[in-house]
C-alpha cells in the first residue's frame, strides 16, 4: 500500500491518514485463518480503525474469507487522491475522501485453487472509492466506504 505522504493525501490530520491506510491495508490483507476444532476463527477487533458500516464491512469480509476458504494475493494501490469534502450529517462532521484505488494486482482463489479474480496488468482495474472518516473521542475512524454510480477514475 502506498505511503500516505507519497500518495499526496490532501490536508488530512495525520491520525486520519494513518487510519485510512490501516483500513485499506487491513482489507487487502484478509486471509483464511486456521479452524480450531472445525470452527472458523472469530473476526479480530477492528473497532480501533472502523465504526458503523465500515466496521461491518471488515467483519463481513473476514467472515466471508473464513467461510469460503479464499486466498488473496497482491495488494491494491492508492493510484490517486482526487480530493475531499467536509460533510455535516446527522452523525456529525465527516470528511469524505475520494480515492482512486488500483486493484489490478489482486488475485483471489478459492480453497481448491480456482481463480475467482485474476490479477491483471497494473493500472487496468481502477475504481473510485469514497471513504468517510470521522473523529470519535479523539480517534479518527473510517465509518463508511462506498463507490459512486460511475466508479471509473
Amino acid at each position: 500500500m502506498a505511503d500516505a505522504r507519497a500518495a499526496g493525501l490532501p490536508e488530512i490530520p495525520e491520525p486520519a491518514q494513518d487510519v485510512l491506510l490501516h483500513f485499506v491495508s487491513t482489507a487487502a490483507a484478509m486471509k483464511t485463518e486456521p479452524r480450531v476444532d472445525g470452527v472458523p476463527a472469530s473476526a479480530p477487533d477492528y473497532s480501533q480503525i472502523a465504526d458503523g458500516p465500515a466496521l461491518g464491512e471488515l467483519q463481513g469480509q473476514f467472515d466471508e474469507f473464513q467461510n469460503s476458504g479464499w486466498v488473496q494475493t497482491g495488494a491494491p494501490v492508492i493510484a490517486a487522491v482526487l480530493g475531499y469534502e467536509d460533510l455535516e450529517t446527522e452523525q456529525g462532521f465527516l470528511r469524505r475522501l475520494s480515492i482512486c484505488v488500483d486493484s489490478s494486482t489482486v488475485e483471489l482463489k478459492d480453497q481448491e485453487g480456482l481463480i475467482l479474480l485474476a490479477a491483471a496488468e497494473p493500472g487496468s482495474r481502477k475504481s473510485l472509492n469514497y471513504y468517510d472518516l470521522q473523529e470519535q473521542d479523539g480517534t479518527w475512524k473510517v465509518v463508511s466506504h462506498s463507490f459512486p454510480d460511475d466508479p471509473a477514475c
